[in-house]
């Protein structure tokens, strides 16, 4: 098994011992054995980071940017037809969707519709 996975397999439990600690999850009630739905998780944990604290903003975007194109310059595993950081697809179909719209099934289109008429919000496809 690759390194990497096992790196993956760190990383994970270091994200999910901060957001369960800082989330407040770690409570008696809120452990797996204890719930109703053991697999629900109640709590959240967002960190942000501001760069600037600790190096120059420039060099900090430059060294991302470097190495973004790295790996975008390295050859995709099987299956896949680019190397990709994650979010990567999400970020190219953001960009994709702010052009030309994000693609709706005719379903979710009609149930749009329905509420649009009923509260008076204009349709902007019609």
């Amino acid at each position: 098994m690759p390194a990497v996975v096992f790196r993956s397999f760190g990383l994970r439990a270091a994200c999910d011992f901060l957001s369960a600690a800082l989330g407040d999850m770690m409570r008696q009630e809120f452990r797996d054995s204890e719930r109703e739905y053991a697999n629900a998780y109640y709590g959240a944990f967002l960190w942000v980071l501001d760069p600037a604290a600790f190096v120059d903003p420039t060099d900090f975007k430059t060294e991302v940017d470097r190495t973004t194109d790295l790996i975008a310059a390295l050859q995709p595993l099987p299956g896949y037809d680019k190397a990709n950081l994650p979010g990567g697809p999400e970020y190219e179909r953001e960009r994709e969707y702010n052009v030309l719209g994000i693609p709706l099934g005719e379903s979710h289109r009609n149930s749009l519709e329905t509420i649009g008429d009923e509260v008076g919000v204009p349709i902007p496809w019609r």
